[in-house]
C-alpha cells in the first residue's frame, strides 16, 4: 500500500546525481510534473512511487526496483539504495 504522496518541497530533497561504485555510473534523479523521476545510467526515466516507509520509493520501470533514500544524523539524503534483481546497490549522493 503506498504512503500519501509526499509534497513539492520533500520531493525536491531527492533530486541529484548519485555515483556508484560498481555495477552501474550513476543515477540522475530529478523532480517534475509533481513527482521524482530516476535513470540509471542511460536507461530512460522511470517515475518513483512513494512505499509505506519514509524515503522508500518503486521504480515504474520493468524491474520495479526499489529506491531506498539514506540520511546522515542532520536528516540530509546523503545516498540511495537499489534493490534490483536480488541485489542491492548503494549510490552516493554526488550533488543536489
Amino acid at each position: 500500500m503506498a504512503q500519501t504522496t509526499p509534497d513539492s518541497t520533500a520531493l525536491k530533497e531527492y533530486a541529484g546525481v548519485y555515483k556508484f561504485s560498481e555495477t552501474f555510473t550513476q543515477c540522475t534523479v530529478v523532480y517534475k510534473n509533481g513527482a521524482i523521476w530516476a535513470e540509471v545510467d542511460e536507461n530512460g526515466q522511470n517515475k518513483l512511487l512513494p512505499q509505506k516507509d519514509a524515503d522508500k520509493f518503486q521504480s515504474t520501470s520493468s524491474y520495479g526496483t526499489v529506491f531506498t533514500f539514506r540520511r546522515n544524523a542532520n536528516k540530509v539524503i546523503t545516498s540511495v539504495k537499489l534493490e534490483l534483481m536480488g541485489q542491492e546497490i548503494i549510490a552516493e549522493k554526488a550533488k543536489p
